[in-house]
């Protein structure tokens, strides 16, 4: 994406806008079109994402029955990405002709459970690649 500066001379956007588009990109390419349109759903899913990443904490870690301020972030974060990712298969499911990863997943007869999983892991795995 670029936007003209400099008499009209391309540059290129700024580094957060590059890491909105590969977040999209990755979105497309692991869930589905339709989410991958929205922006308020993309920036949502972003926050959820990065609150997880943040929630990684040493004592999160080492110690997982203590609930501290991670843990809850973790939680929420976690419950946040379900939830929008199971709007969007429940919306697939219920009438979508589109050739999307949920799609193929929704043929095969996954579940949701597992459909949500392998998407957030692929989703995760390109992200932190």
């Amino acid at each position: 994406m670029y936007v003209g500066l400099n008499l009209g001379s391309p540059t290129l956007y700024a580094h957060m806008d590059q890491s909105q588009l590969v977040f999209q990109m990755t979105i497309r390419m692991a869930t589905c079109s339709e989410l991958a349109e929205d922006p308020a759903a993309i920036e949502e899913l972003t926050r959820h994402y990065w609150n997880l990443e943040k929630s990684a904490t040493p004592a999160a870690l080492l110690l997982p029955w203590f609930n501290g301020s991670a843990k809850k972030l973790n939680k929420s974060s976690t419950t946040g990405l379900y939830t929008l990712l199971l709007k969007y298969l429940e919306d697939k499911r219920n009438g979508s002709s589109a050739q999307d990863p949920m799609d193929i997943f929704i043929r095969d007869g996954m579940s949701d459970e597992v459909i949500i999983g392998v998407s957030f892991q692929k989703f995760n795995t390109a992200v932190v690649s």
